[in-house]
C-alpha cells in the first residue's frame, strides 16, 4: 500500500488525502499512519507552504488566503521505490 500511496501523489500531486483515501478504498485515519510510515522511512517529506508563493509548487492552487497549506514531496527513495518491479 505504501507505493499505492506514492505513485497516486506522483500521478495527481494535487490530491487531498481523503481524496487519497477515496481512490484506494481505505479509511482517513489509516491513511494518516501510511503517512506517518511514508515520511518515517524517508519516502516522502511533508512542506507547508509559507506564503512565498513564487516558489510554491501549488501556488496556482491554493486561494492565498491565510490558510496554512501542507503538501507532500516525493523524495528520491520515494521515486526508487515507485520505479523498482
Amino acid at each position: 500500500m505504501l507505493k499505492e500511496v506514492i505513485q497516486i501523489i506522483a500521478d495527481s500531486p494535487y490530491l487531498s488525502k481523503k481524496e487519497i483515501g477515496n481512490r484506494l478504498n481505505i479509511s482517513e485515519n489509516l491513511l494518516e499512519q501510511v503517512f506517518i510510515d511514508l515520511i518515517r522511512m524517508g519516502y516522502l517529506k511533508r512542506q507547508v507552504c509559507d506564503s512565498a508563493c513564487h516558489s510554491c509548487p501549488v501556488a496556482n492552487f491554493c486561494s492565498k488566503t491565510d490558510v496554512t497549506i501542507d503538501y507532500w514531496l516525493i523524495t528520491q527513495k520515494g521515486y526508487q521505490l515507485i520505479q523498482s518491479a
